[in-house]
This record gives structure tokens, C-alpha cells and sequence, in this order.
């Protein structure tokens, strides 16, 4: 059987060698049929392909380099050759830098150029910002520019001076930028937060008690330790200089262990469940009580000793009451009447006792005696009685009687109270009386 050199419609073939062409990388059926060796063409990007292994995935087949390919190898490599040092001064043009250099003796950094080192003129006004070779005979040295143009991605690395170890990247802000600067790679970021390397970028702590923001490890590391300060040597709490673990140890041995609950409180595992045990032991805040309760025990306190001082102001009220001195003193008629003097409700007071003493200045004379009187309100109702009695005994006399003088006992009009009434019209007199009560039914110390 004659062999087929050629398939009209799928391209040359030899056997199952082909040379193919199609929209796309090599994934349709043919191309999977196709042996090793085999070529093919994507039409839309002009790629050729080469099948490197037997199989169905585009894979299988591998890209052959076009010239567009090694035209950038061609006319230079991104990783240029290294420079001797990099001169970061700002120079107007190449000429400047030439004559500056020429001044220094071809000096950088403290490092004396020879003819066919390099150097990095980074930061040139005109011109390009390149590799120069220094040529030329000592002391007359010139700079001559590389012969690989400047191109954003070149790459090159300082041998010597101060930026010795450090790789610069030509970038599209047209200047050469430090790979690892802190002013944007992670490297660089690193630098400075170990404290090596000065830059931007700064750290950010999560509070700045004694450590602030936008310092380096290292002095964060230092003011920590600074303000941790030096272990005390003998303590009540037995803290020594030793590891915090141990003085945890020494402090758990200090706090102790657990004591049998006593007052009515049982002693729970931690702190917060013995303050729970507290609280519910002391109890839920009454609702009924004679005074009002505080929010905190501070404002219990503080209403507790009002309360002690509004009841003890009563009481020294009803004392008041119960054993009262008081005074009067001139003409002991008003209007014609006898001068009220006293006053005492009968709902309140169920008999009363007086000590009175009248002294007369203008007669020289005084009288003194004591008076009982009570009333007939008996029942625990009611405000008001219907007569009063009383006794005036134990009266001494000094100088004689005093002209005109009345003392008596009464109801009020209202009938609502004893009344002690003085009557001297004649004269004026000064008129002391202490005065003792005794209650109806409630005793002193209970009244509100």
C-alpha cells in the first residue's frame, strides 16, 4: 500500500507527524491525535508549538521562542552587573558628577575608583540616570555611560560604600529604588520593626502605656523590660528574682488553699464563683423597709445613718416633750384672760405634772409649787375629753402672796387639750415651769 505524504483540509502529514494550525493553544482533536514532533500554529497570536509528549492535554506541547523573545535578552539582561558603589548625589548632568568626582579624587563612600569600575549615578537632573564606567588614565579618569540603556525592572547590585549589600530596581518613577527599603517591601518593614534599619514604615501597638507607637522592637523590648523594673528581693508575698511562673507558684502558695466554708458560705473553686458565693449570701436588697435602699453598700451606709440621726432627733424630740422647761415672763394677762401658757394634747398625754416657781421682782415675794392634772379621755379613740382635774399641793411662799396671781389647769375651747393658765394683772412676774408628761398609751422610744 502506497504511503500518504499529504491530507488535504488538516495540513502536511507523515503518518501521525502533523503540522497543524488553529485558533487557540493546541487542545482540539487532532492536535491530542498528533505524535510527537508534531507542529502547530495558534492563528490568533502567531505562537508555534511543539508535541514533546504523548498525550491529550495542551501540556503535552511546548512553546518555541520567537524573536520578539530574545530581543530583550538581546539587548540586555534585568539583573545588570553589579556596580563598585552607587553616588546618590544630586548632580545637574553628567559633566557635574564628572567634575565633582574629579575634585574627590574619584572617591565614594571612602572608596578610590580605578579605571573599569562601575558606579551607579542615581541621581542625575539630565541624563541618564545609568552605570557609568570610569576610563581613562589615573587622575584623568571619564565616565563613560553603559552600553545597556535604563529600563524600568533593571536591577543591580552595590558591591561597596555606604549602600554596600543593597539591590536597587529601576522603577516607573524613574529613580532607582532600594529592594528591602522601608518605605514598601515586607523586607523593609522587618528592618525597621527589629530597630535595624530607619524608614516609613512604623509599628502600631495595641496600647501605648509605656511602649508608643512608630518605635522598633528593640526599643520596644527595652522600655518593657525598663518599665517591668528589677524583681524586689524579700516581700510578703515571697517574690524573688526568678521566672514568672515561679512567683505565680510563690504567690498560688501565699493565697492559699481552700478553707471550709464557715458563716454560711461554702468556698468555691475560683474568685469570681466565692464573690457569687458572697453576694447571694448577703441577699437581695429588702423592699420593705422603714427607709429606702441604696444602690451600693456605701449608699446603704450613708441612709442608715440618716435614719439612726432622724430617729435619734425624734427621740431627743419626744424627751423634749416629756420633760420640758420653759418661761414666761411680764404682765400674765391678755385682753382680761389668763395667759396661755401650755399647752397638751389629750389624744397623746394621759396626766401631767408641773413645777412652778413666780417670782415677783417689784413685791419681793415668789411662790413655789407643783401642780397635777389629768383628764377623762380614756378610750384610745378620739381626740377630745369633757373635764379636767387637777391639784395644786406643796406651795411655799416667800415674802407673801403675790397680788392677784392665778395659776390653773383647763380645757381647751376645742376640748382638744390641757391648758396650764397664768393670771397676775396687777404686777409683772417671771414665771419658770418644768414640765413632765405621762403618756396615753404609747411609750417614748416607739413614737414615729
Amino acid at each position: 500500500m502506497a504511503k500518504r505524504l499529504f491530507e488535504v483540509g488538516i495540513g502536511l502529514a507523515d503518518e501521525n507527524i502533523r503540522y497543524l494550525s488553529d485558533n487557540g493553544i493546541p487542545i482540539n482533536t487532532l492536535s491530542q491525535e498528533a505524535r510527537i514532533g508534531s507542529m502547530y500554529m495558534d492563528i490568533d497570536t502567531g505562537n508555534h508549538y511543539v508535541k514533546i509528549k504523548n498525550g491529550t492535554s495542551s501540556e503535552d506541547w511546548e512553546r518555541t521562542l520567537k524573536k520578539k523573545d530574545l530581543d530583550p535578552i538581546l539587548a540586555g539582561l534585568d539583573w545588570r552587573e553589579h556596580v563598585v558603589v552607587m553616588d546618590s548625589t544630586e548632580y545637574a548632568n553628567l559633566a557635574a558628577a564628572q567634575t565633582a568626582l574629579s575634585v574627590a579624587d574619584y572617591t565614594i563612600d571612602d572608596v578610590t575608583l580605578e579605571a573599569g569600575d562601575r558606579i551607579l549615578l542615581s541621581n542625575l537632573t539630565t541624563g541618564p540616570k545609568n552605570v557609568y564606567i570610569v576610563t581613562g588614565e589615573s587622575l584623568s579618569y571619564t565616565l563613560v555611560e553603559d552600553s545597556n540603556t535604563v529600563n524600568v525592572g533593571d536591577t543591580v547590585y552595590i558591591a561597596e560604600g555606604a549602600a554596600a549589600g543593597k539591590q536597587y530596581t529601576y522603577g516607573s518613577n524613574d529613580q532607582w529604588n532600594w529592594t528591602g527599603a522601608p518605605d514598601g517591601s515586607e523586607q523593609g518593614w522587618m528592618n525597621d520593626f527589629i530597630g535595624k534599619v530607619k524608614g516609613n514604615d512604623k509599628t502600631n501597638y495595641s496600647s501605648n502605656h509605656y511602649v508608643e507607637d512608630e518605635t522598633s522592637l528593640e526599643t520596644a523590648i527595652g522600655k518593657l523590660d525598663s518599665t517591668f523594673g528589677e524583681a524586689p528581693t524579700g516581700v510578703h508575698g515571697n517574690i524573688f528574682p526568678q521566672p514568672v511562673n515561679d512567683n505565680l507558684h510563690a504567690l498560688d502558695q501565699k493565697i492559699g488553699t481552700f478553707q471550709p466554708g464557715s458563716s454560711g458560705i461554702t468556698v468555691q473553686p475560683t474568685i469570681s464563683e466565692n464573690l457569687n458565693a458572697l453576694d447571694a449570701e448577703i441577699g437581695v436588697s429588702p423592699t420593705d423597709t422603714h427607709y429606702a435602699i441604696g444602690d451600693t453598700v456605701y449608699s446603704n451606709i450613708k441612709l442608715l445613718d440618716t435614719a439612726i440621726y432622724q430617729s435619734n432627733n425624734k427621740s431627743n424630740e419626744n424627751l423634749r416633750q416629756v420633760f420640758r422647761s420653759f418661761s414666761e415672763s411680764g404682765v400674765m394677762t391678755t385682753a382680761g384672760a389668763p395667759k396661755l401658757v401650755d399647752s397638751i394634747p389629750v389624744s397623746s398625754c394621759a396626766a401631767a405634772e408641773y413645777t412652778v416657781v413666780v417670782t415677783c421682782a417689784s413685791e419681793s415675794k415668789r411662790t413655789f409649787g407643783k401642780i397635777l392634772a389629768t383628764h377623762d379621755k380614756f378610750s384610745s379613740g378620739g381626740f377630745s375629753a369633757s373635764e379636767v382635774d387637777y391639784n395644786s399641793y406643796g406651795v411655799v411662799r416667800f415674802g407673801g402672796a403675790i397680788p392677784g396671781l392665778k395659776i390653773s389647769v383647763k380645757l381647751s375651747t376645742d376640748l382638744a387639750a390641757m391648758e396650764l393658765l397664768v393670771e397676775s394683772p396687777s404686777a409683772a412676774v417671771d414665771i419658770r415651769v418644768t414640765r413632765t408628761l405621762v403618756f396615753e398609751s404609747i411609750p417614748v422610744h416607739l413614737q414615729n
